[in-house]
């Protein structure tokens, strides 16, 4: 990562696409961003192997006038074009094309440290030479591994973030996501919610009646006011903290999320990883899928911080 810090503005977006249709979203929001920040953009793209070209074209040969290039060639033909394709929006952007090679994860991760890139763009594909990457196998080897914020977009990029949810379970992780998103994209959002599904320790072991209900209503209590601490405590910029609220319900995170998303129209979720009770798996496991799945808008990934 550069040297500007966690928190600053990222100077260098790294675009990992799959050339596919659905990554055009991410290509657009990636350049958006960009010219907001005044970023540089790398975009990167992993070629098919030569070998695995060779055997398509000796089964398929080509017409005799045809000039066929080499893997690389095209993969670079093709993203240039879809840069050409961005229009105006890209020719205030400082852009760089790179084609890399070999396994996808760890080739987008090697050119994000090499060009020292703050936040990685993707978009969830439907087609394309990384059909079977994105958004499974790549998405989370990234969030494994990459130590910069992960931006898997989902919605097309009308306009620059307005309405965020942050999703949150109280742990250090979940309030690095949540400075993070509220550094970069407190100046553009005007709304949010600190979106909390409350877990309720050995409520299985509790008859339905009253008290099981008081022991869900004190959790909720206590889950609201410490949302309501957290977003004190956040940082947060005077004009979107008065417009963000704690949303605390007895729900399985990913639902929770989901329902949020759809009934605010929120256009961002935040999350961050390694944090505790339901959301401790989040990058890991089956709610960082559903979450993705489910959203219905772009998603903020955030590592745990280094120390």
């Amino acid at each position: 990562m550069s040297p500007t810090g966690p928190l600053a503005s990222p100077s260098s977006i790294l675009l990992a696409t799959d050339l596919g249709a659905r990554c055009d979203r991410a290509l657009a929001r990636a350049v958006m961003l960009a010219r907001h920040w005044n970023a540089r953009l790398v975009a990167v793209t992993v070629a098919p192997s030569e070998r695995s070209t060779e055997l398509r074209r000796e089964l398929l040969p080509s017409p005799a006038w045809a000039r066929p290039g080499t893997p690389a060639q095209d993969a670079e033909r093709e993203l240039r074009r879809d840069l050409d394709d961005c229009g105006a929006g890209v020719e205030d952007v400082e852009v760089e094309v790179h084609v890399e090679s070999g396994e996808v994860g760890p080739a987008l991760l090697h050119a994000a440290e090499r060009h020292r890139c703050d936040l990685i763009v993707t978009g969830i594909a439907k087609g394309g030479p990384l059909l079977s990457s994105l958004p499974g196998a790549t998405i989370r080897w990234l969030s494994r591994h990459a130590p910069q914020p992960l931006l898997v977009v989902r919605g097309r990029p009308r306009h620059a973030y307005r309405h965020i949810a942050f999703a949150s379970d109280f742990s250090t992780p979940a309030g690095h996501a949540l400075a993070v998103a509220a550094r970069w994209f407190g100046d553009t959002a005007t709304a949010g919610a600190l979106v909390h599904g409350a877990d309720v320790p050995m409520l299985g072991l509790v008859e339905a009646g009253t008290r099981r209900e008081e022991l869900i209503a004190d959790t909720l209590d206590e889950a609201l006011e410490q949302a309501r601490t957290t977003l004190d405590a956040s940082g947060l910029p005077a004009l979107l903290r008065g417009n963000v609220v704690p949303v605390v319900e007895h729900m399985e995170p990913a639902r929770l999320i989901r329902e949020y998303v759809r009934s605010r129209d929120a256009d961002l979720v935040s999350v961050g990883s390694h944090g505790r009770s339901m959301l401790s798996d989040v990058l890991l496991g089956s709610v960082a899928q559903r979450i993705l799945e489910s959203a219905h808008c772009d998603v903020l990934l955030v590592r745990r911080p280094a120390g």
